[in-house]
Parts: C-alpha cells; structure tokens; sequence
C-alpha cells in the first residue's frame, strides 16, 4: 500500500494505539504477533500495515512504548544448567561419555535423555565437544559395587538369573520400580551390573527376552514433544512459523500450547525462534 506523508502519519499512530489497547485488554506487557491479529478492531488500519510502516512487529511494540524481552533467556539458561550436569558426569567417568553413562547417572529414559540433549545441544557429539570431553557410544561408564572397591563382582549367569526369576513374578516384565521392590540388590548396583553386562537395562531385556517398562521418564514428555514439533514445523517451513502455519501443520492443538507455555510466541522462544521477525505474518 501507497501511503502518503499524512496517511503514514495517521496509520502509525492508528496501531500504536491498538497495540496499547491489546495490551491493555489481555494484561500483558508484550503482545504477541498472534495476539496483535486476533484481537485487532478498527477499520482505520489493517494490521498487516505494520510490516510496511515499522519493518517488524518488534518495532511496532517498540514504538507504542514496550521493551523487548530478553531472547531465549529460558533456553540459555537450561542449557548452562544442563552443561554443569553433563560435564560432572564426564568427570565422574574419566572424561568419557555416553548416552547410556548420562541416563544412568540421572535415572531418566535414554529416549528422554536423548530428546534433551538434542533440542538443547543438537546430539551427543556436539555436547561431548562442547564440555571438552570423548563421546563413546560404547563406553558403559565405571563401575562401582557399593562402597568397598574390593567386592567381588556378582557373575553374569547368577545377575542374569536373579533378573529372570523377578521378571517371571511380573509377567515377564521388569521397571525401576519392581527392582527397587524385588532385587536384593540396590538400584544403583542393578543399573551398573546391567551396564556393564549388558550395556544397559534396556538392551538387557532386550537380550534376555523380557520387557522393559519405561515407567520413569523423567522429564515432562508432552512439553518437550510440544518444542520438538514447533521446531519439526519451524524446519519444514523453510524456517519460517506462525500460529497460522502451526494450525495447519503443526501435531498438537494451539490452546495446549498456550495452557503449557502461557502464549504461542513464549514457546517459540524456549527454543529460540522469534516468530514475528521470521515470517510476514498471515492473516
């Protein structure tokens, strides 16, 4: 649209004051994008003036007196988090890490550990680079049998078979919560003898024929599904995402989303997308 010296004028001022009145309306001091077109009413403008008058939305909000928040302050600070853990980890192992060695330490799922390190590292290499430390995917970590270093370690067709005689009590099925109930062991000393047997609980039931229940997943899976799938859609949208291209593209419902993370935009900014700044948005 043409906008002469006196139209630009008006207009701006027009959605300025519309970004205020949202604000207002909602009790929020920064408006999202899909915030700014569901709730917009006025004929005197239409809100897709803005990318021509200001060149963004975070101009706009700018200009009508709200700061911008702090970019991925949230995911910065969780990957810090996460790095101090990983790195103690490798410390613990000789500088050496695995996925198995992580998820051990923890007491979480592979899958779970996995899904973190991915969304906040990009895989086990580039974490392992990050902390300075030798990702081996084979490496089943030190093994310590309790306290004292001098006791003998238990054989592995006697651990094999006190696991298969607690499995066939449950259907031929094991958890952390049966072994904890069931083993005279600890649980530490069933992951480690499971590690270093088997290279892990789920490959050792996976040899012996029994199943695992992932009954500990530990992490809130269905908000990190929820960040996986915005970025899955962020990805194949040539890096481009709003709540409309989410709506048509995207697994989960927007009002999950926002019941979880407080707005559509607040979690695109977990995983560092910046939705107004990426795309020209859709009405």
């Amino acid at each position: 649209m043409n906008f002469t010296r006196e139209t630009r004028k008006t207009h701006k001022n027009t959605l300025i004051k519309e970004v205020k009145r949202i604000s207002e309306f909602l009790n929020k001091k920064n408006i999202t994008q899909g915030d700014f077109y569901t709730y917009f009413n006025t004929e005197k403008a239409k809100p897709g003036e803005y990318r021509s008058l200001f060149g963004s939305f975070s101009s706009l909000k700018k200009a009508s007196g709200f700061c911008k928040e702090p970019r991925g302050n949230y995911f910065i600070q969780k990957k810090l988090e996460l790095r101090s853990i990983y790195k103690e980890i490798a410390l613990k192992n000789g500088n050496r890490l695995s996925l198995n060695i992580i998820a051990r330490d923890l007491r979480k799922s592979c899958t779970s550990t996995n899904n973190y390190i991915v969304t906040y590292f990009g895989g086990m290499t580039k974490l392992c680079k990050s902390i300075g430390c030798v990702f081996d995917s084979k490496f089943t970590g030190i093994v310590h049998h309790g306290n004292n270093p001098n006791r003998p370690k238990i054989a592995k067709e006697n651990f094999k078979n006190s696991i298969l005689a607690i499995a066939s009590k449950h259907n031929n099925s094991i958890s952390k919560k049966i072994l904890v109930s069931d083993s005279v062991l600890s649980p530490i000393s069933v992951e480690n003898y499971a590690h270093f047997y088997y290279g892990g609980c789920v490959r050792m039931c996976k040899e012996l024929g029994i199943i695992w229940i992932p009954s500990d997943r530990g992490i809130d899976l269905k908000e990190l599904n929820m960040l996986q799938d915005i970025r899955k859609v962020y990805t194949s949208n040539d890096y481009k995402i709003t709540r409309k291209i989410y709506q048509d593209k995207g697994k989960y419902k927007l009002e999950a989303i926002e019941d979880y993370f407080g707005s559509f935009g607040k979690a695109c900014k977990e995983i560092n997308i910046e939705t107004e700044s990426l795309v020209k948005a859709t009405k």
